[in-house]
């Protein structure tokens, strides 16, 4: 056996851990249900969304280096087309809420959609399909409109 990496004084042992908790495996496996044709990731990490401009170092994706998004809702070609968060009562704090709003903020300066359910309410896969097309048609029309100013800048040059 191969000798550990870890320092002799880690005490505690490494054990594994679910991916989702039962609230959001239930969520989760409504969204596979409700959004047909598109791809749902759970657990995906803002650092593999964001980026920085100019970014001079490591330290500028700090604010976001570890944050996780719950669910990542793509075309079958992987563009995505929101970020879903599924909030718990730890999201009901005020100090909770400022994180949950700087998030957001950072996500749709990216260009983001961002929706947020409250996992204490009842979501049909019905509704989600149904929110989910009003999300796919805004989605559209700023890709539109980004083909439309990228067409314009060209005709200018």
């Amino acid at each position: 056996m191969a000798e550990s990496k870890y320092p002799k004084k880690h005490k505690k042992k490494f054990i594994p851990k679910t991916l989702l908790n039962e609230k959001e495996i239930e969520f989760f496996n409504k969204l596979k249900v409700g959004l047909v044709g598109l791809h749902v990731f759970p657990q995906v990490s803002m650092n593999q969304v964001l980026d920085v401009e100019q970014q001079r170092d490591y330290r500028d994706r700090i604010p976001f280096w570890s944050k996780i998004i719950d669910f990542v809702v793509c075309t079958p070609k992987c563009q995505v087309i929101a970020m879903v968060e599924l909030d718990g009562p730890s999201h009901d704090y005020p100090d909770k809420k400022v994180k949950d709003a700087e998030r957001d903020a950072m996500l749709r300066e990216a260009g983001y959609i961002v929706v947020r359910y409250d996992w204490r309410t009842e979501v049909s896969e019905y509704q989600l399909n149904q929110d989910f097309k009003e999300i796919i048609l805004q989605w559209n029309r700023v890709r539109l409109e980004e083909r439309i100013l990228k067409t314009l800048a060209e005709v200018e040059v």
